[in-house]
């Protein structure tokens, strides 16, 4: 063999070994070492994560259809602090108030009532078809009467009719109402004729209620009781 033919097998293994020692070699920019990476969580484009324990939430937080929330029995729920609520013009509220479950309400001028009671007695004179009596209302308050309550008794047989007339002022003018009872007979041979009905007028301050009773004919005398309960409401 040749020199140049020996120089060159020599220098292909040379070259040869070179490459393996290259491929076999570990790469600088392939190091197993751990490296730093920078994670860019904005509010256009939030990581996505999982919340764990307590989690505080600013801001408003929308809830989507009616959420169903169930407590077990003896639990109880405390809210701290005073939450406002606020309705939109227009809105109800409904409250469900029925048999078993009503809502209790009460009457706050109940206290403020001046309740009276007061009974009139006359006798209807031979000879007259009707009488009256006055029960004086007391300056500064109007009287509300509640119920009424009258019994006659005709001596000539007559039927008897009965009636409370209420007084309200109009510009210092008195305007007179009268309310009419049903009065039934309480005997097949007496004239006893009675009414009691519950009664919603008003008399004002310094008037009067006036209860009267009527019949048919003059003959005979007859006795007639009112009685009358309400309250007096203070007027300024």
């Amino acid at each position: 063999m040749s020199n140049s033919r020996k120089h060159l097998l020599t220098c292909g293994c040379v070259v040869g070994l070179a490459a393996v020692l290259m491929l076999t070699s570990p790469s600088p920019g392939h190091s197993a070492q751990a490296q730093n990476v920078v994670v860019m969580n904005t509010a256009a484009t939030p990581v996505p994560t999982a919340a764990q324990g307590t989690t505080m939430i600013a801001g408003t937080v929308d809830i989507s259809g009616t959420p169903t929330v169930s407590l077990s029995p003896g639990a109880s729920v405390a809210i701290t602090g005073t939450p406002t609520v606020g309705f939109a013009p227009g809105s109800t509220i409904g409250i469900d108030s029925g048999p078993n479950n009503p809502v209790f309400v009460r009457s706050v001028d109940d206290a403020l009532r001046d309740t009276f009671q007061k009974q009139v007695t006359f006798t209807i004179d031979p000879g007259d078809f009707g009488k009256n009596a006055v029960i004086p209302v007391p300056v500064g308050k109007r009287a509300v009467i509640e119920h009424v309550s009258v019994s006659g008794n005709d001596l000539g047989g007559n039927r008897l009719r009965y009636g409370v007339l209420t007084v309200k002022v109009v510009n210092g003018i008195w305007n007179q109402v009268e309310h009419y009872l049903v009065a039934d007979k309480q005997s097949d041979s007496l004239a006893i004729y009675n009414a009691s009905q519950p009664l919603r007028a008003y008399s004002d301050p310094g008037t009067t209620i006036v209860v009267e009773a009527g019949r048919e004919m003059a003959a005979g005398s007859a006795n007639v009781t009112f009685s009358i309960s309400g309250y007096y409401v203070a007027v300024p």
